[in-house]
């Protein structure tokens, strides 16, 4: 018997797909007619929501999170749909896999997570409602849904370390997509801490969130029963679409689970199929329906915007459905060719009618899958060979624990303080606006590094597949521009602030730090497009990349077509961006400490305390940014390790100092998340408040019995 690690182990084949024949195309077209309609219906609702303040309160900002979460879960499934149900042998990439199963069961959690706070709040609306705007406020809300999604992403990443781990026998998958438990079952190493853990973690998934759902109905029950009949009809007003998305939603899981763990041979392939994934293409189409029809109010702001004639995204996508259509296969087909072998992409030879028919798909489309392969090498480049990581020997899963926490925290430090500027009303100002778009960046940019490495960190070969590689490049670039662009517009703040403080809340208005921010990310997402443009079109002649990530220059270095205009654009780009922040970063600077020298010693105390932060988060920045250009065009005399930890530093450290820098630093911040922290205290004491008080007066019985 063969056995493979997750790191020799290339690809699992699915076995669950049927045998549609000439067919495929019709499926192909109801698979993505049925994914613009999930996202119209939840990206609809959540404009609706967001762009009306009158609909900012606690139930509709649990709905706000309840259509994100369908969105998050359809972009796990229908790409990757899409890209197989064309193909005749299903196989999917290791990493493609995992990073599925992450998605579809972080998904999950968080819907069931947000269904039991729904409930909830549906009690206390119904059974409490003059406590209700103090028990249910915006902040408790807010809390209470970014723990559904950070204990849902904890869980989920504990469950994915644990599979990595194991060696397995085999890969073929009996379902149509990446399950853990049927991965598991594929296991020839020990793989019980992963039932025990598995076990454990189904339980308290489900059964934490299913008791706050029942209890609250029962509570709601009692009060219906004896009250009047408009109580009544204002709680089944209310609660039928909840109930409805909770029963739906329930049902599919359950199937799903008794599924994937019992032969039900009785329902036929084809039922089986079709209830597998009707959690995951349904549960996302349903509950926009229902409370987009259900909700008087949310239907009476809906009609005014028609009235106001207001252009939302379903508007917009009747008029450019064609566009639409077509940036949605492209990233169908980019997310299948990042997960495909060389054997399946020769599977696609001959040119196919439903896709190359779309004139922004033929380039795309015809150079990877419908024109038979050249003798140049990147017709058949599949993936890259990262060379740096270092041999970690035993100690690979301590560094795969330490990259997990640094993580973690940076997501909470990050995600806190932005949830303390968003619910605190007086730090709505331009320079907390500002730092808003730092901690959202800090968070985007960890997204696209820490993943990759703890994927990356317990396997031997260390592979990415090209399309990732690009795309891991452009968000990483992204990144690191915006954050340098956002940097230069705060000193310009700063600036402001201290030069011109009479003129400051003129000249650095909400709308204008709006404007800028969002000039900073356009600029920067249009400037890194044309760089991976440019870098696509290119010949490659070699696969090894000499870092533990994928870096622009080194891909573009093993051109052996002419990459002329990759250099040129590439030097003319590192200078602009470079320069465009470092020019306002200098002048603001300049002009602060012109100001200082012949001021009075309380306000350059008043300078030094909120330039200091973002002097401190400059340098850090551009000392990372500065080693990591140098050391990739020119060789370096560093120690391997000194060099792969110099190369990770702006990346792994700077989302980690800003939170730390600004929440200590700076009085406002460091006050209101005291106040945001002794909400949470207090919640909880009223919370454990009567259980504690219930266990001492039995406690006080059983002695008073003795």
């Amino acid at each position: 018997m063969v056995h493979f690690n997750s790191s020799s182990l290339q690809s699992f084949l699915l076995t669950g797909y049927l045998d549609v024949g000439a067919l495929s195309p019709l499926f192909f077209s109801c698979v993505l007619c049925l994914f613009l309609i999930i996202v119209c219906l939840n990206s609809f609702l959540v404009c609706v929501i967001a762009l009306n303040r009158s609909l900012h309160g606690p139930m509709f900002l649990l709905l706000l999170a309840l259509f994100v979460n369908e969105l998050y879960g359809s972009a796990a499934i229908f790409p990757f749909l899409l890209s197989q149900v064309l193909l005749s042998v299903h196989s999917v990439s290791v990493s493609s896999c995992f990073l599925q199963i992450f998605a579809q069961y972080t998904y999950a959690t968080i819907e069931f997570g947000t269904l039991a706070v729904m409930a909830y709040d549906r009690y206390v609306a119904i059974c409490c409602p003059l406590q209700y705007h103090t028990r249910m406020s915006a902040q408790k809300v807010l809390l209470l849904v970014l723990l559904v999604w950070t204990h849902a992403f904890v869980r989920c990443m504990i469950t994915l370390s644990l599979t990595l781990r194991l060696t397995f026998c085999g890969n073929l998958l009996d379902s149509v997509y990446c399950r853990n438990y049927l991965i598991v079952k594929l296991a020839c190493s020990d793989a019980q801490v992963n039932n025990v853990y598995g076990l454990a973690s189904l339980v308290v998934s489900t059964l934490m969130p299913l008791a706050a759902i029942s209890l609250s109905y029962v509570k709601i029950l009692s009060v219906c029963y004896g009250g009047s009949s408009l109580t009544r009809h204002k709680a089944l007003s209310t609660c039928t679409p909840h109930l409805l998305s909770v029963i739906n939603f329930c049902f599919g899981c359950i199937f799903d689970l008794v599924a994937s763990r019992f032969d039900l041979k009785d329902l036929g392939s084809a039922g089986q199929v079709l209830m597998s994934v009707y959690y995951s293409t349904l549960q996302p189409l349903l509950t926009p329906v229902l409370y987009g029809l259900s909700l008087r109010k949310a239907q009476q702001r809906m009609y005014f915007l028609k009235l106001k004639k207001v252009k939302l995204p379903v508007q917009m996508m009747v008029q450019f459905y064609t566009a639409i259509i077509e940036s949605i296969l492209t990233s169908s087909i980019t997310v299948w060719y990042a997960g495909a072998t060389v054997r399946d992409k020769h599977r696609l030879q001959r040119p196919n009618p439903v896709l190359c028919s779309l004139p922004s798909l033929q380039d795309l489309y015809v150079s990877r899958t419908c024109v038979s392969p050249g003798p140049k090498m990147n017709s058949t480049l599949s993936f890259f060979v990262l060379t740096s990581y270092l041999p970690l020997g035993s100690v690979r899963f301590f560094v795969v624990l330490l990259v997990a926490l640094l993580y973690v925290l940076i997501l909470l430090l990050n995600g806190f303080l932005l949830v303390v500027i968003l619910v605190t009303r007086t730090l709505h100002q331009p320079m907390f606006f500002f730092l808003c778009s730092l901690f959202v960046n800090e968070l985007y940019g960890s997204s696209a590094l820490f993943p990759f490495l703890l994927l990356q960190l317990p396997q031997e070969r260390h592979l990415v597949s090209a399309p990732c590689c690009f795309l891991q490049i452009f968000c990483l670039y992204t990144y690191a521009h915006v954050e340098f662009c956002t940097l230069a517009v705060m000193a310009y703040d700063r600036y402001l602030a201290i030069c011109c403080p009479l003129q400051y809340h003129r000249r650095m208005t909400l709308q204008r730090a709006g404007f800028l921010l969002l000039l900073v990310w356009v600029y920067s997402f249009v400037k890194f497009s044309i760089t991976l443009a440019l870098s696509l079109r290119l010949t490659y002649c070699g696969n090894s990349v000499s870092s533990v990530y994928c870096h622009n220059y080194l891909v573009a270095r093993l051109a052996c077509s002419g990459n002329s205009v990759n250099n040129i654009y590439g030097l003319f780009g590192v200078v602009l961006t470079i320069l465009v922040p470092l020019v306002p970063i200098l002048f603001s600077y300049g002009r602060i400490l012109k100001i200082c020298w012949s001021s009075s010693g309380h306000m350059r105390q008043k300078a030094l305390s909120t330039c200091a932060p973002h002097l401190v988060s400059l340098l850090n920045f551009s000392f990372g940014c500065s080693f990591e250009i140098l050391q990739s065009r020119f060789d370096s005399s560093t120690s391997g390790v000194g060099r792969v930890l110099l190369s990770l530093y702006f990346l792994m450290f700077q989302p980690l100092l800003n939170p730390l820098m600004y929440g200590l630093q700076l009085r406002r911040i460091r006050e209101s998340a005291r106040l945001q922290l002794r909400r949470i205290r207090e919640s909880a004491r009223r919370l454990l408040g009567p259980v504690s008080s219930a266990a001492q007066r039995t406690g006080g019985k059983e002695q008073d019995g003795s």
